[in-house]
């Protein structure tokens, strides 16, 4: 087929990302899209800046419970941070460490 594109919004390592990138290259596919990743947190870095490429936060399920959890949540990090304790649920932890 002509023009193809893929999309992933269920689970990151059912898609190999390499494979992906080489059937862009190789124009097998025309774009992309993801808001999984195949070894999240980490991202493919061809990923990154590839303009066919579409990346997208993953958002489970969108309630206003689960909005309201969220906001909770990225409060009590901020919280912590201003006071000094860290970035509780930080998925890149070793880049603030680095900044330090």
């Amino acid at each position: 087929k002509d023009r193809v594109r893929l999309v992933n919004i269920a689970r990151g390592p059912i898609v190999e990302e390499a494979a992906v990138i080489e059937a862009l290259e190789s124009g097998q596919l025309v774009g992309a899209g993801f808001d999984v990743h195949e070894f999240e947190p980490k991202i493919h870095p061809k990923l990154l800046n590839n303009y066919k490429i579409t990346l997208l936060p993953h958002v489970g399920v969108a309630s206003v419970d689960s909005f309201k959890a969220f906001e909770k949540k990225c409060v009590g990090n901020l919280i912590e941070y201003f006071y000094g304790n860290g970035l509780p649920e930080a998925v890149n932890a070793e880049l603030l460490q680095k900044r330090a």
